[in-house]
């Protein structure tokens, strides 16, 4: 060995250089990149001594990403997000993997054998592990900064397209509850129930407003009191003029056919007896008309006659052809018409009135006020009799217009719903854990609850505990949208899209999990990048640490 050339090398000393130390020196580090002797046994000795922290530093890597989940989904989608950043990254382990090949080896032996021996099909579930971790992180991420998102779709589910119809069609002044009753949908009733409690008032205020929207809407039939009273005197005086003119008439002659039924014999025995009671001789139209009365209360009041159901409905059929008779004389007519056409609306007033009654009066012990209502709604002969003393209506159409029947019917229907409403909140409930279950209860320990015990968890002050915690603005947010349907209908439509979002982003990360998995890298190539970035000093030490 030119010890002479090595001593130039290393200085040019002018003294005498330890030839044999600079020679160990040499040999150790290799010449021109080349290990001398002991070089090559160093070189083995470090190798093999890497070994146990290359291993440890590829569970540690392993581990931080099992435990750490949204660091990882966040590195994967930067990854993505900055494909030129991530391609030069491995340009550069390529780089140097080629630079230090035997420098590469020997500080990750381990990570070099796999990646080196051709074994992409090995780690290629190792590189899919992010995406698995993403896959349920994802979604977990979405859900903890959308609570109201997620806690809306929890209690709907598939029922939200039909709900989001529901919603559109309400009524003004419906609350969502009354608006969602025809869906059956428990766990939303449960949930809303829940919510309008963090909102007393409120709550109380919109009941209250119902109840005077009812009483307007009926109202606007119904009139005032005194509006009927003063309807009553001015139909009266015309029809005392009006038939004071008709029975000056001379009177029809009635067909001896229809003087000898019963009923009619029965009526004019009664006109004898009005017309003696009163003390005074009738004109022969004016006893007619008397007749014509007497079979009115007969049929109003059969029981009152010993009259039943049957001959009841043939004394209508004898009233009928009698008042076609009396329709022979013109005066008599128009009296009777314009009678009959003063009587209609406040026939109309007097059954409204009675309507308005059933949500105004007391109810008895365990009655409702939409049950009563319902009741003088369905039971329309009885509320019509009460209310006019008359007995020719058999239905409520036929003493209100379609659009007055609307109205109804639309009251009726708001009872209604809320009692069905109610009745699945009820069973919603009953499917839920106990208030002293839900208290202890922590987000971890639930996973054995059912899908109504999740969605209660929720409810419960609408939501104490769902990835963390809704706080009094957000359940009052929510309390306040259960009281208007149109707003519930926005809410609901971005949730429902917020989750298809998720449902989007949970598929792309499967595809590109399927397709990592089918993946090989070459070998050169995936031993360089995974130099390039398992053996960058700072991530050795992130790892080490």
């Amino acid at each position: 060995m030119d010890y002479d050339a090595l001593a130039a090398q290393h200085g040019g000393a002018t003294e005498a250089p330890d030839y044999e130390t600079l020679a160990a020196q040499h040999g150790a580090a290799g010449y021109e990149g080349m290990p001398g002797p002991r070089g090559i046994l160093n070189y083995i000795d470090t190798t093999l001594g890497n070994v146990p922290q290359d291993v440890m530093n590829i569970g540690q890597g392993a581990y931080t990403a099992a435990t750490n989940p949204l660091q990882t989904l966040q590195n994967v989608s930067e990854a993505v997000a900055n494909p030129a950043e991530t391609l030069s990254g491995v340009a550069r382990g390529i780089g140097r993997f080629l630079q230090s090949p035997l420098q590469t080896f020997q500080q990750a032996p381990v990570s070099t054998a796999l990646n080196l021996s051709g074994a992409g099909a090995v780690t290629a579930p190792l590189r899919a592990i992010p995406y698995t971790l993403a896959e349920h992180a994802y979604p977990m991420a979405r859900n903890a900064f959308a609570p109201k998102a997620r806690a809306y779709m929890e209690t709907l589910g598939a029922q939200t397209p039909e709900a989001i119809n529901a919603l559109a069609a309400a009524r003004p002044g419906m609350t969502v509850p009354q608006a969602l009753a025809d869906i059956n949908a428990p766990q939303l009733q449960t949930f809303a129930q829940a919510a309008m409690k963090q909102i007393p008032q409120e709550a109380r205020a919109a009941t209250m407003a119902q109840e005077q929207a009812r009483a307007a809407e009926l109202g606007r039939i119904a009139g005032a009191p005194e509006q009927l009273e003063f309807a009553k005197t001015v139909r009266d005086v015309e029809a005392k003029k009006n038939y004071a003119e008709a029975f000056k008439q001379a009177a029809p002659e009635i067909p001896e056919e229809l003087l000898n039924r019963p009923s009619m014999k029965k009526a004019v025995s009664i006109a004898d007896n009005i017309a003696a009671e009163r003390g005074g001789a009738q004109t022969p139209m004016a006893k007619l008309h008397t007749v014509k009365l007497a079979l009115d209360d007969m049929i109003r009041d059969p029981e009152q006659f010993g009259i039943g159901a049957a001959e009841a409905g043939a004394i209508k059929s004898t009233r009928e052809k009698f008042i076609e008779e009396l329709k022979k004389v013109p005066e008599y007519e128009t009296a009777r018409s314009k009678y009959a056409a003063q009587s209609q609306p406040i026939n109309k007033m007097q059954v409204a009135q009675q309507l308005q009654k059933a949500l105004t009066e007391p109810v008895t012990e365990g009655a409702t006020r939409g049950g009563m209502f319902a009741r003088a709604v369905e039971e329309a002969p009885k509320t019509i009799k009460k209310a006019t003393g008359q007995t020719f209506f058999d239905k409520l159409e036929d003493v209100f217009s379609p659009e007055e029947m609307k109205v109804v019917n639309d009251v009726r229907d708001e009872f209604r719903r809320s009692k069905l409403a109610k009745e699945q909140a009820d069973l919603g409930k009953a499917a839920t854990p106990s208030a002293e279950e839900l208290a202890s209860s922590k987000l971890g320990s639930i996973s054995h609850l059912n899908l109504l015990n999740r969605v209660w968890t929720i409810a419960n002050t609408v939501v104490k505990r769902s990835l963390g915690k809704i706080d009094e603005k957000l359940a009052t947010e929510i309390g306040m949208q259960m009281l208007d349907p149109a707003e519930f209908k926005k809410a609901l439509t971005a949730a429902q899209e917020y989750s298809k979002a998720t449902e989007k982003g949970v598929e792309n990360i499967r595809a590109r999990k399927a397709a990592t998995k089918k993946t090989v890298i070459p070998p050169a190539i995936s031993g360089a990048v995974t130099f390039g970035n398992v053996m960058a000093p700072e991530n050795r030490n992130a790892m080490a640490r």
